[in-house]
């Protein structure tokens, strides 16, 4: 069981914050916050969840496992955490603020040119490589949970259902348009669907849709996706589309492995 009273937790500062805006909602709330206190006056985000009474679920245990995932990894596009509160009433901790928001929310309003959809491969493929070398798989991979810095920089974040990749998983964990096709099926499955999920996103950064449309229904979607009914436009590099070919392979034991990805020119 998690203890959300551990020492390492400071006390909420409430009179050193300033809020400048509010900046997510849903589970947990995010604020765009800086502290008074800094004389250079950085812009953080503050991820915050009320505490749960109950010992095993609850948004603040979720919320307290990212911290603590997140605090172990260093890499340049994982999103950084610098502190984590505990008032009593609500668990929270301020991170890397990016402004540039989300790759879906930029994917909706404009394009990736060639040269920024190479670096989102780049940047993000060697962030999960560096996360399953750490034996951690982040099971939500999506365009919402990759975050635009103002050097156009890319950044995976929101780690709440993260979790050993070490272990084989059942049940659902992570956004139905992304779920790899062991887990609909109700199967077990472990890191593998990760890169799935990440084949899908650079689909939908390339392509400004899904490649499996059929998300209004569960048992649709998966006929389309073991009839690999994936159409390529044909605007991208060929290295491009043989990559999202072997990312979404049905079988897992033959999807896209690190030392292959490396391999691909596509994003050199």
């Amino acid at each position: 069981m998690l203890d959300i009273s551990t020492r390492s937790i400071d006390q909420f500062p409430f009179g050193d914050l300033r809020i400048l805006s509010r900046a997510g909602r849903g589970n947990f709330s995010v604020y765009v916050v800086r502290l008074a206190s800094d004389p250079d006056k950085k812009v953080m985000a503050l991820k915050l969840a009320k505490l749960d009474p109950s010992p095993l679920n609850g948004s603040s245990r979720g919320l307290f496992r990212e911290f603590k995932i997140l605090r172990s990894l260093q890499h340049p596009n994982i999103i950084k955490v610098f502190r984590g509160f505990n008032n009593g009433l609500c668990f929270s901790f301020l991170m890397e603020y990016c402004p540039y928001g989300s790759l879906e929310a930029y994917i909706k309003h404009g394009d990736l040119d060639i040269v920024s959809l190479k670096k989102l491969t780049r940047q993000i493929g060697s962030a999960l490589e560096y996360l399953h070398s750490k034996s951690i798989a982040h099971y939500d991979v999506k365009a919402a949970n990759v975050l635009i810095t103002p050097s156009f920089d890319f950044k995976l974040t929101d780690f709440d259902n993260a979790s050993d990749a070490l272990v084989e998983q059942h049940g659902i964990r992570g956004t139905f348009a992304y779920l790899a096709p062991e887990i609909m099926m109700g199967k077990a499955y472990n890191m593998s669907v990760d890169i799935w999920a990440f084949g899908v996103l650079l689909y939908f950064a390339a392509y400004h849709s899904l490649p499996f449309p059929e998300i209004d229904n569960a048992l649709n979607m998966l006929k389309a996706v073991c009839k690999r009914n994936v159409s390529f436009p044909g605007t991208m590099p060929l290295q491009f589309e043989y990559l999202l070919q072997r990312m979404l392979e049905i079988n897992p034991e033959l999807r896209l492995t690190w030392n292959e990805f490396r391999a691909v020119k596509f994003y050199s």
